[in-house]
């Protein structure tokens, strides 16, 4: 009878758990707003991000000003089809018919189920491809790069094909070797993706120049025991030490089934916020950064957020980066790729597809009246200068912003406080 009871209370511990990490509100803070120019708002992403940074450009075209695409591919590339998105979208480009995807385009348009292509003549569009990335194959960014032409003033079209890198997004010293694939899909060509891809939607005058990530835990002075995470090389030795901080969010608010994962999306999304755009009286730019396949929190933790360049730039040029987060759907997404082939519904290329939906969700957010960010900090906190000590603050409750060290809260520290 002993054993019975105790085999019960193991199942009802184990039955608590999965509820927990399954249902349970995350711990993270809720997503606030700022003081943004509407009219500069835009999108990047890599491989699958890529195709989603495309989607979100021609799908919103009313809100996305210009668009950032690294190793991704045409909108509606797969046109539902898994088939087609591992064969025409990456390794058979010859397969892609550019001109069926461009008529197909102006038929949904017409329809109503994406946002007028007109908007796209005067978006800022950059392209890049690897010229040795052997799983998005560069001929399908030439075909991205023909779908865009008959709708975007070529004069705003900036292209890079010319680096030798496997697939991968492209750093100046961060990731693997440039010609081979890395476990990050991050990689090291001395080339800043980030700083080129933001100059050129934004007009061409962003400012960078030599600054330092420092990662601070908990008890550690980031004064007298920084650990440097990156340099970045000086594009203007007169620019003025930039600082921000990076936060996490709830992602499940914005999803209407309140279950981030029945849509391939996690429960955690981050957030880059400079110094600068933390009051109402600086107007900032936003930029919706989205991974590749298996760069997700749960694969690589918040390298893609803090390695591939984008908040160094942002810090110095008032640009709040969101990085939202994919995650797995046993067997139709094992890899936590974002849906550019159909897996959540063949909405998915539309103005209500779930992710496009989610991702739309937290733009409005951002640029709502409100001007407090009422968001947890994330545990790595970014700041390009060393002059900052970080505070502790809760990492269950909701609070103010603060610079914080503290380590999340494990599974079991949660159950225990909610028993």
């Amino acid at each position: 009878m002993m054993n019975f009871i105790r085999i019960w209370q193991l199942l009802c511990c184990i039955f608590c758990l999965y509820c927990y990490s399954s249902f349970a509100a995350p711990n993270e803070g809720k997503l606030g707003s700022y003081n943004i120019d509407t009219a500069a708002i835009s999108v990047s992403g890599f491989s699958s991000g890529g195709f989603m940074a495309v989607q979100l450009h021609v799908i919103e075209s009313d809100t996305f000003m210009g668009a950032g695409v690294v190793a991704g591919g045409p909108y509606n590339c797969a046109h539902d089809s898994l088939s087609n998105s591992l064969t025409a979208c990456m390794s058979s480009p010859y397969m892609i018919q550019a001109k069926s995807l461009i008529e197909n385009a102006k038929a949904q348009a017409d329809l109503g189920r994406i946002s007028s292509l007109n908007n796209l003549y005067n978006s800022r569009l950059y392209l890049f491809s690897g010229k040795e990335d052997s799983i998005v194959k560069p001929g399908v960014m030439t075909k991205a790069q023909e779908f865009y032409e008959e709708f975007v003033n070529p004069a705003n079209i900036l292209t890079q094909y010319d680096i030798v890198a496997e697939h991968g997004f492209v750093t100046m010293n961060n990731g693997g070797a440039c010609n081979r694939i890395y476990r990050t899909y991050i990689n090291d060509c001395n080339y800043d993706s980030a700083y080129h891809l933001l100059n050129h939607i934004y007009g061409g005058n962003l400012e960078v120049r030599k600054s330092q990530i420092y990662m601070c835990y908990k008890n550690q002075d980031p004064i007298t025991n920084p650990v440097i995470l990156k340099q970045v090389p000086s594009y203007s030795s007169t620019a003025p030490a930039p600082r921000g901080t990076v936060f996490t969010y709830d992602q499940s608010e914005f999803i209407n089934s309140l279950n981030p994962s029945s849509i391939g999306m996690d429960s955690k999304g981050y957030i880059f916020v400079p110094d600068s755009c933390t009051g109402a009286t600086e107007t900032c730019r936003l930029h919706v950064s989205i991974h590749g396949c298996e760069q997700g929190d749960s694969f690589i933790g918040d390298s893609y957020v803090m390695e591939t360049g984008y908040n160094e730039v942002a810090a110095l040029n008032n640009i709040i980066v969101i990085y939202p987060q994919a995650s797995v759907i046993p067997i139709s997404n094992p890899d936590g790729c974002w849906d550019f082939w159909g897996y959540t519904d063949s909405n998915y290329a539309y103005h209500n597809g779930k992710q496009v939906v989610a991702i739309m969700n937290m733009v409005k957010r951002l640029t709502s009246d409100s001007k407090t960010m009422t968001s947890s900090p994330a545990p790595t906190v970014i700041t390009t200068s060393p002059t900052v000590v970080p505070t502790e603050a809760s990492s269950i409750k909701t609070v103010e912003p603060k610079t914080t060290t503290k380590p999340e809260s494990s599974i079991e520290d949660g159950v225990l406080e909610l028993y």
